[in-house]
C-alpha cells in the first residue's frame, strides 16, 4: 500500500492532513488522534471522524467555484465485553450501505480511522466541465492528459471529536468565538493540494 502513497503534508497545530494517491483518485489522510480522542474511545464514548473533499478552481480577485463537496463519517466504538472495535464508514449521499469493520486492538482501530476512502476527481467535479475538463479521465492517465490549471486546487478537511462534544451549545459558542472556543480536539481546517502539484507527483 504504501508504494501507492505520495503525500503532501501541510501542518496546522497539532493536527495535520495529508492528501495520498490511490488507484483511482486520492484519500485524506489525517494526523494520529491526541489523547483525548484514545481516552474517550478506551472509556466506551463513540469516537466521529469527518472527512470532507471537494475540488475547486480559484478565479480572479480571489474568488473561487468549488464543485461538489462530499462528506464521509468514521465512527469508532469499543465494546468493552466482547474486547472488540467496531468501525462504521459511510459515505454520505450515496446509494451503498454503511460498512462495518471489526479490530483486536486499538492502534489498528484508530489507524483505519484516520484515513478515508477515495474520492474520485469525477464525483467531486460533478461532471462540471468548466472546473475539472479531465475529470472524466481515469486517474491513472490524468497527468498526461489535458494541462491542469495551476488554479485547480484538492480541498480537504477533518474534524474528529467524542460523541456529545458537537452539541448545538458548543457549534453556537464556536461561531460567535471565531472558532476559537469550543473547537473539537481533531480539526485541520480546510487544507489546499496543487492539483498539477499532486499529479506530478504521481508520476514518480
Amino acid at each position: 500500500m504504501n508504494s501507492l502513497i505520495s503525500a503532501l503534508v501541510f501542518l496546522f497545530a497539532d493536527a495535520f492532513l495529508a492528501a495520498t494517491h490511490t488507484a483511482d483518485g486520492f484519500a485524506l489522510l489525517a494526523s494520529p488522534p491526541p489523547y483525548k480522542i484514545e481516552k474517550c474511545l478506551m472509556a466506551g464514548i463513540e469516537v466521529r471522524y469527518r472527512f470532507r473533499a471537494r475540488v475547486c478552481r480559484r478565479g480572479e480577485s480571489w474568488t473561487k467555484h468549488c464543485g461538489r463537496e462530499i462528506e464521509e463519517t468514521h465512527l469508532v466504538r469499543y465494546d468493552r465485553i466482547s474486547e472488540t472495535f467496531y468501525l462504521t464508514v459511510d459515505r454520505l449521499d450515496d446509494s451503498v450501505q454503511p460498512r462495518t469493520l471489526q479490530f483486536n486492538n486499538r492502534e489498528d482501530a484508530l489507524r483505519a480511522t484516520q484515513v478515508s476512502e477515495s474520492f474520485t476527481l469525477a464525483s467531486l467535479a460533478d461532471e462540471d466541465s468548466t472546473l475539472l475538463p479531465s475529470a472524466m479521465v481515469p486517474f491513472s492517465s490524468l497527468s498526461s492528459a489535458v494541462p491542469t490549471s495551476p488554479s485547480i486546487t484538492l480541498e480537504g478537511r477533518v474534524l474528529g471529536y467524542c460523541r456529545g462534544e458537537r452539541s448545538i451549545l458548543s457549534r453556537i459558542t464556536e461561531q460567535l468565538t471565531f472558532g476559537l472556543i469550543g473547537r473539537p480536539p481533531v480539526d485541520t481546517q480546510w487544507e489546499r493540494f496543487s492539483l498539477t502539484s499532486f499529479l506530478a507527483s504521481n508520476r514518480h
